[in-house]
């Protein structure tokens, strides 16, 4: 039985203004490791305790002026709920994250750590795969064929899909075509 993102994914997501500080993020990251950064309406990025710590505390910045936007990451890489949680690690293991937001169309529904991963997927889960695959039941994607197509937010227009680097850019097929 193939195991689901939704059915390991925490539902209670936390975002705060791209213009809200650090200090006001980190009080809201009391009991979870991340928070997704909006400007407006829109999710674009993620602010995680590690980020904190390496880009504020670690230089001596005073987190009470640095603005969130200043540290968040983008573009944001995220997986749709109903995607295994093996495509869900290799996300993880390619983007060199440890969180990914969870989609159903384009609303953001949860996320799932590489914690929540380690909860429920056994060690050996990538060696059953691999067994899976030379019985010829599994194709993984190659590596070569991802490197630069990435699901995500669009740094254009801020629609959820798939995402291709382009100059720079991590955009959607439309945005793509316009540019």
């Amino acid at each position: 039985m193939e195991i689901k993102v939704k059915d390991i994914m925490t539902k209670s997501v936390i975002s705060v203004d791209e213009n809200s500080t650090v200090q006001q993020a980190a009080k809201k990251m009391k009991k979870i490791g991340s928070v997704l950064v909006r400007r407006g309406r829109k999710i674009y990025g993620i602010v995680t305790d590690s980020d904190i710590i390496k880009k504020v505390v670690a230089k001596g910045l005073n987190p009470k002026k640095v603005k969130i936007k200043e540290i968040a990451s983008y573009p944001l890489i995220v997986i749709n709920a109903d995607e295994s949680v093996q495509h869900a690690s290799y996300l993880m293991r390619k983007h060199n994250i440890k969180r990914l937001p969870v989609v159903e169309g384009n609303k953001i529904v949860g996320i799932v750590s590489s914690t929540d991963i380690a909860k429920y997927i056994p060690d050996y889960i990538d060696f059953l795969s691999w067994k899976q695959e030379i019985k010829g039941k599994v194709k993984r994607p190659r590596f070569e064929e991802l490197e630069t197509e990435t699901i995500g937010i669009c740094e254009e227009c801020g629609n959820i899909g798939t995402l291709k680097l382009i100059e720079g850019r991590w955009l959607c097929e439309f945005c793509e075509e316009s540019d």
